[in-house]
């Protein structure tokens, strides 16, 4: 379906959270989406926007967000910011988009809104302007899931945990020990909890997507397609599906490098080879993430 040219032009909203881990991989995703034929609107917020310029075959819509110049992003303020994000964002993003559609040729409709999990305003957004909505999470499946078992841990008593369970296994996660799940730095554990971000039950989204390969995290994706069982499309990695213009918020940091020539020969261990072919052939014409990537574009086209 690559490159194939549709009988109409229909767009894709994508609604990303403003941080890099968070942009990257959306952009990524709206790059893999165009080349299948889609227009792609990308629905911003101002604070830490991207760089149209670096986009030119997508239409950008800043949305209002009524953040200050420079908001506090440190870990102890992140789950407050998530909340005053969604909170001042959805309103702007549904009367944005309304515009939008009411500005349109009927031929070039808007088929559906892709957002970041924890842009969680957007599935207000999709119902009131009655758009089916997809979920696009950033995380790996295996992190998904924890944050999706939290609450089932803290009625079970296993969390909030004492010290002396920092090295005990975390029930149902055998490769994870609860010194791995702390929450200390986002704020008390009961706001964890209750925030939205950490929460499935009440979502009303179609599908989701996921940046990651069903071989490596097999287990996680069957157990959360159990959980919520929506159409799930595992199109990882996108930086490889979509080598593209630059997605940085700010210029990369190549220290590391000029670190790595100056340590003695034979004394760095870097063996990535292997699965750098495996993701390669995952994301190339036939792989599994390529027929997923194909397999979202033809349920989007089925609205």
């Amino acid at each position: 379906m690559e490159n194939q040219k549709l009988p109409r032009c229909p767009f894709v909203v994508i609604v990303p959270f403003p941080f890099q881990g968070h942009l990257s991989p959306m952009l990524q995703l709206g790059t893999a989406l165009h080349s299948r034929g889609f227009s792609i609107i990308i629905a911003h917020t101002i604070f830490n926007s991207p760089n149209p310029s670096n986009h030119p075959h997508f239409i950008f819509l800043p949305i209002l967000d009524n953040l200050p110049d420079h908001p506090d992003t440190s870990m102890e303020k992140r789950l407050d910011l998530v909340k005053t994000i969604n909170t001042n964002c959805e309103e702007p993003l549904r009367d944005t988009l309304a515009q939008f559609i009411k500005q349109q040729d009927t031929k070039d409709q808007l088929v559906c809104i892709i957002y970041d999990t924890i842009m969680y305003c957007s599935e207000a957004v999709a119902a009131h302007l009655k758009l089916p909505c997809f979920n696009f999470r950033t995380v790996p499946a295996s992190v998904a899931l924890l944050y999706d078992s939290l609450p089932m841990l803290a009625a079970e008593g296993h969390i909030p945990y004492p010290n002396s369970r920092l090295g005990d296994l975390v029930p149902g996660f055998p490769a994870l020990r609860f010194k791995d799940i702390s929450t200390s730095d986002m704020g008390s554990f009961k706001d964890v909890l209750e925030d939205r971000i950490f929460t499935n039950a009440s979502s009303k989204y179609s599908a989701n997507i996921w940046n990651t390969i069903d071989h490596l995290e097999h287990t996680a994706l069957a157990e959360f397609q159990q959980r919520y069982p929506v159409p799930s499309f595992t199109v990882g990695p996108l930086h490889m599906m979509s080598p593209s213009s630059s997605t940085s918020l700010r210029e990369a940091d190549a220290t590391c490098i000029s670190w790595l020539n100056k340590q003695a020969p034979r004394t760095v261990i870097y063996n990535a080879d292997r699965m750098k072919e495996k993701m390669r052939l995952s994301v190339s014409e036939g792989g599994p993430s390529y027929n997923s990537m194909n397999a979202l574009a033809e349920l989007i086209l089925s609205f």
